[in-house]
């Protein structure tokens, strides 16, 4: 499962498409993952929306030969970030109610958990704590875009930052930090 950058609030799917062929190459099958931008829904919907995807990748295991023992998930940046938090929100987190069954045919509108076990996370200079960057030294206008002028907006931010979910039994993470030269 690949999901891209830009700040969640530029870039698309497409743009990384080169980045699939080396998978591709090997013989996996690779999701592309498109998630909504914050100029269309502000956040947690790039979260969400890529939580709805694991569930997709559950639901359609079977019809695309799926293996769901070796779901790895990875983006940078900004894509980073929804491959930490996809692999490490629990489901008790509230984020994933809303994904849809409306392409199972056997849907009967009832929230059912499809959402496989993330067997591993490659993040590529991804975002872990976006409570951070909302003011100080790491402050990012494309963060405070993301989460809006939300009244609580600060609570939201640490229940999207990667780092509130750091415990025992994660999946392997390898995390590739931006270098500087």
């Amino acid at each position: 499962m690949m999901i891209h950058g830009g700040g969640w609030v530029a870039g698309t799917k497409e743009q990384g498409v080169l980045y699939l062929v080396p998978f591709l190459q090997m013989g996996f099958s690779v999701v592309n993952v498109e998630y909504r931008l914050g100029k269309v829904s502000l956040a947690p919907a790039a979260v969400e929306d890529c939580l709805c995807a694991l569930h997709w990748i559950g639901r359609h295991a079977k019809q695309y030969s799926f293996d769901l023992s070796k779901v790895v998930v990875t983006g940078g940046s900004a894509g980073g970030h929804p491959a930490l938090t996809t692999a490490m929100i629990p489901p008790s987190a509230g984020f994933e109610n809303e994904c849809s069954f409306e392409d199972d045919p056997s849907w009967t509108g009832n929230f059912v958990n499809s959402r496989p076990q993330v067997a591993a996370v490659i993040n590529w200079f991804g975002i872990t704590d976006v409570a951070g960057m909302l003011q100080g030294p790491n402050q990012k206008g494309y963060a405070i875009s993301w989460l809006g002028s939300l009244p609580n907006r600060e609570d939201l931010a640490r229940r999207l930052s990667p780092l509130t979910y750091v415990r025992a039994g994660l999946p392997p993470i390898t995390d590739y930090a931006r270098r500087r030269r």
